[in-house]
């Protein structure tokens, strides 16, 4: 796994791809401690990874009385090469965890499957549930459409959504969506975004998404 801790825990504008585990937590596995995860994502990271049928959650894996606060966060394209029955892709909780779920909106979760309760489904495909987040299921994951990991400007490399896919909830501010879930340094749009200092900003969130028939 790319990263372990029993201990309090803050995420911050960052990208878990590409890693993998013999069994929990193909990105990120947690237990008994306090995490905040805000503008990051986790994508193409893979539990179980040696297919013995031990081993869950590519993305995120929680154990114990954990507590878990998220934002703005892609969650999605992460596998579990456990049977189909038994796979949980994105986020998988322990059986006998007690695990705490504090959603602060705008995330996009491409298989809910272990977290309906947290992340449910939205009234519509493709929109957003109550808590203001984009979610998908097992039946019909959602796929964000990203572009490979690539240095485009930040501290290191990440998956820039492609424009093609970005939806906002104000589609005037689309063009300084990408910041907002990337490591773009902001100061680099400051003098696109001067126009708007003038006038009061609405909440913004890049959300590429594609339904996806079935899972794989």
């Amino acid at each position: 796994m790319a990263l372990y801790r029993d201990n309090e825990l803050s995420i911050y504008r960052s990208t878990f791809s590409g890693n993998s585990a013999n069994g929990f937590g193909g990105a990120l596995a947690v237990e008994n401690t306090t995490v905040s995860i805000f503008h990051s994502a986790f994508v193409k990271n893979i539990a179980d990874a040696n297919e013995d049928d031990y081993g869950d959650g590519g993305g995120l894996y929680l154990e114990g009385s954990t507590s878990l606060t998220m934002k703005n966060t892609i969650i999605a394209l992460n596998k579990d090469k456990s049977p189909v029955d038994l796979s949980h892709p994105d986020i998988s909780l322990d059986a006998t965890s007690s695990v705490t779920f504090n959603t602060m909106g705008f995330n996009f979760i491409g298989d809910n499957e272990t977290v309906s309760s947290a992340f449910p489904m939205p009234a519509f495909p493709g929109g957003q549930n109550l808590q203001g987040d984009y979610v998908g299921d097992t039946a019909a994951p959602l796929e964000p459409v990203l572009g490979t990991l690539h240095n485009n400007g930040g501290p290191t490399n990440t998956h820039v959504p492609l424009r093609s896919s970005i939806k906002v909830t104000a589609p005037w501010l689309r063009w300084i969506s990408a910041a907002l879930v990337t490591q773009v340094p902001l100061t680099l749009l400051g003098w696109l975004m001067m126009p708007l200092f003038s006038m009061p900003l609405m909440p913004v969130i890049l959300v590429p998404w594609k339904k996806v028939r079935s899972p794989k």
